[in-house]
């Protein structure tokens, strides 16, 4: 399915999470009209992370942002803007 938020998603904290969706071409995570937050996913201080099997569009800033985090694993997963990347 399609998903919008208006808010960045954060994950921090935690430990052996998995994020999985249904496909990269089915499942989608959008930012596009954000109103919080730089990020569209922000993982911080987590361990044995797992995210896979989804696309994230449009944030305002990085669409997955990972700090200070263990073990992440990035499987089938894209990250794109619908009108291009920009350095801004």
């Amino acid at each position: 399915g399609h998903f919008w938020f208006t808010k960045s998603l954060i994950i921090d904290n935690k430990k052996d999470i998995t994020f999985t969706g249904a496909g990269m071409n089915k499942t989608f995570l959008s930012f596009k009209g954000q109103e919080e937050g730089a990020e569209g996913i922000r993982i911080a201080n987590c361990s044995g992370f797992t995210i896979s099997d989804m696309t994230v569009l449009d944030s305002n800033g990085d669409n997955i942002k990972a700090t200070n985090t263990n073990g992440i694993r990035f499987i089938r997963v894209r990250a794109d803007w619908s009108g291009g990347a920009k350095e801004s």
